[in-house]
């Protein structure tokens, strides 16, 4: 059971991250200071920087826990959303990527190289791993409900088939964060194209 002690600290970091995503879209990210964020929540300066360090590692959160929110309303949905896997695998992307464009597109870049400088163990890098770890859990999810249905042979490995649709999805991604110019429709549609060639039924070898 979770002591008082861990309930209170939980219960001001639950309040830290509200203040921000309220400033932040009250203000704006580069106007919104640590000072400020800090007597919303009614704690010191130095306290928050005792939860997080940097107004990105704020920011870094927020994003994480939109991903979560996404993936978890999709769970909730229960049966596959679509009647092939690749509509269905491309439809979780489609609705991932949708929640990404709802970001400041160079705020977004901020958060990504925040979290690969960082690192994977640390931080706001951490969050960001545990992000793309939900992500290719639920893509596993997701294929596994059409392997046990028939709908994909059961013989191939759904940890391989989602690892090469998480990777080419998250190449795609690169792409379109790198890009101002690029557009989400274009970019969705090249997944689409990827994730038909991951899933093509593998053709019979001849003799």
């Amino acid at each position: 059971m979770t002591g008082l002690r861990e309930r209170k600290r939980l219960q001001r970091r639950e309040l830290i991250l509200s203040c921000g995503d309220r400033l932040f879209g009250e203000r704006g990210f580069d106007v919104t200071t640590m000072d400020a964020i800090a007597a919303c929540a009614d704690i010191s300066p130095a306290t928050l920087y005792n939860f997080f360090p940097t107004k990105l590692d704020i920011l870094t959160e927020l994003f994480g826990r939109r991903i979560q929110d996404r993936l978890a309303r999709i769970e909730s949905a229960g049966a596959a959303p679509a009647d092939d896997p690749v509509s269905a695998a491309h439809g979780l992307v489609t609705t991932l990527f949708e929640s990404f464009a709802d970001f400041d597109r160079g705020l977004l870049r901020r958060v990504t190289l925040n979290a690969i400088n960082e690192g994977p163990t640390r931080g706001a890098g951490a969050r960001y791993v545990l992000a793309e770890s939900e992500m290719f859990e639920a893509l596993v999810a997701l294929l596994r409900r059409f392997q046990d249905d028939g709908g994909l042979e059961s013989s191939r490995p759904v940890e391989d088939l989602a690892a090469a649709i998480f990777a080419c999805s998250n190449g795609e991604y690169y792409v379109w964060l790198g890009d101002d110019d690029a557009r989400l429709e274009v970019v969705l549609a090249n997944i689409r194209r990827h994730i038909a060639i991951i899933l093509a039924a593998p053709r019979e070898r001849r003799p």
